[in-house]
């Protein structure tokens, strides 16, 4: 190779102070070590698992990023390593319009690549074992660096930019696992978390669900039952349950229904803890809904600021509803996964039992949205109810614990007051039969009548609070039929009923 002449030397050396200005990101590693490294990949095929780690912009050298790029991309495109001869092919299309003193250094420091590195030697473990540590030290250099030139030029939305270094660093750790990253059996058995529930079987800490119900059917009513619950009575329906900080995140309720809607529930001899564990986010101060990239992390600086204001080392929180605080298209796949699998781990590193509340569709679905959102989820929760009857069901749909029997309430003196049990016994059920004959004698002692007008004067008379719904009802006649009443078709198929003479 020949010398360079002084006009050359003098253009090297202006290109070379360009480069060192370039938008590379230039690391304290120095050239010979990555061309050590960059020798291996393109020689060695038992370092090809390297390539899917590094990106061109982690080399510091120009010559390395474009050797690297084409090595990357014939990879990509023929899953396997490019002869030297299609590297320099490919190098001297790039260099065209370059200076030639330009294309004489690349094209010199491509021979010195190729010659830091024997193929075939035993070394080549050591180099890839180095490659992954070199892979995460660049990466996580990269991003801290882009933050920096952001932040000094003025351009850094800071949200925005946690989420993607998050995003960045948690990507090269998934890419540069090795072995160590498993446990055997008997690790696994020794590391077991400790059960730590909200509700047994409904929410753990640690987790995240899901209560999905239609508009205006109650979610947030039966809510309060929770949160009174949690602040004050310790046990919700069956269930035990633990003492602990709430932060509630409501874009879809005033403050003077959530007052009346929790003092309800609270009901007589005090609020509780409610002052001390009840944190309520304030849509005036916090703008909602929360964009995608930066809800999850903003729900996390949330909880950890709950943990410092109670004292506390695990959070329930509350998203009323997914809709309405976080920016995010439910029919969206994409917008789901990038969202609700980042607030599951917020929920796991933070020690939260997180719920969101959510719609039903008007098909009649679990709820509103893609199956990514059932994916994310731990638990499931469908609530339903009748505004004739007042009676609510709470139901377990999905859950990673034991499955727990469907829970009943009914809407009475302004709160969810959960029927045990027990009042759905065939003892009970034997008594509501014998007031309903006794109803149906006094209803049919005239002669017959329309079931229509049979179904309503039972619900006018019916005097315990709980009225069955219409269709209980029409269950009841019928299991009357030839004991009690008698029943015929009348005009336009009406069915009537009367006594059993």
């Amino acid at each position: 190779m020949r010398e360079l002449t002084p006009e050359e030397e003098a253009l090297l050396e202006e290109m070379t102070v360009k480069n060192e200005q370039s938008a590379t990101t230039r690391f304290d590693k120095d050239d010979t070590y990555q061309r050590k490294l960059l020798s291996g990949l393109l020689q060695e095929q038992a370092m090809s698992e390297g390539i899917a780690l590094i990106e061109p912009t982690y080399w510091s050298n120009e010559a390395h990023v474009m050797v690297y790029a084409i090595l990357k991309s014939f990879w990509r495109e023929y899953g396997e390593l490019p002869t030297k001869f299609v590297v320099t092919q490919a190098l001297k299309e790039k260099l065209e319009d370059k200076d030639p003193a330009v294309q004489l250094h690349f094209l010199a420091e491509v021979e010195a690549v190729y010659e830091y590195f024997v193929p075939g030697l035993v070394e080549s473990r050591y180099m890839l074992t180095e490659l992954r540590h070199w892979a995460k030290q660049q990466a996580f250099r990269l991003c801290m660096a882009t933050l920096y030139e952001k932040n000094a030029d003025g351009e850094l939305n800071i949200d925005e930019a946690m989420s993607k270094a998050i995003a960045s660093i948690t990507d090269i750790q998934a890419k540069t696992a090795t072995g160590d990253v498993s446990d055997g059996w008997s690790d696994i058995v020794a590391s077991q978390e400790k059960e730590d529930w909200l509700i047994p079987n409904w929410l753990e800490f640690g987790s995240l669900g899901m209560l999905s119900g239609d508009p205006f059917s109650g979610k947030s009513h039966i809510l309060a039952e929770i949160f009174a619950a949690v602040v004050k009575h310790g046990f919700f329906a069956r269930y035990k349950i633990p003492s602990c900080p709430i932060l509630l995140f409501d874009a879809e309720n005033k403050r003077q229904i959530l007052v009346r809607r929790i003092s309800n529930a609270l009901g007589e001899g005090g609020p509780g803890d409610i002052e001390k564990l009840l944190r309520r986010i304030d849509t005036t101060r916090l703008a909602l809904p929360l964009p995608v990239e930066a809800g999850p992390e903003t729900v996390r600086q949330l909880i950890q600021d709950t943990k410092k204001r109670t004292g506390h080392d695990r959070v329930f929180v509350v998203i009323d509803t997914l809709r309405s605080v976080f920016a995010a298209d439910e029919m969206e796949t994409g917008d789901m996964k990038a969202l609700l699998y980042p607030l599951q781990r917020v929920a796991q590193e933070e020690n939260a039992a997180i719920l969101l509340l959510h719609h039903r569709p008007k098909s009649g679905a679990t709820y509103s949205g893609q199956t990514s959102i059932a994916g994310a989820c731990d638990y499931l929760w469908l609530w339903t109810s009748d505004r004739e009857t007042c009676l609510g069901q709470l139901e377990l749909v999905g859950t990673r614990g034991d499955y727990e029997p469907k829970l009943k309430f009914v809407l009475r003196d302004g709160r969810n007051q959960w029927i045990p049990d027990g009042a759905t016994s065939q003892g009970a059920i034997k008594n509501k039969e014998d007031a309903l004959v006794g109803m149906l004698e006094h209803i049919l002692r005239d002669g017959e009548m329309k079931q229509s007008e049979v179904v309503k004067q039972v619900q006018n008379q019916w005097a315990d609070g709980t009225t069955p719904g219409r269709d209980k009802i029409r269950d009841l006649l019928d299991s009357l039929v030839g004991t009690v009443i008698v029943t015929k078709k009348g005009k336009a198929n009406a069915t009537f009923y009367s006594l059993l003479a």
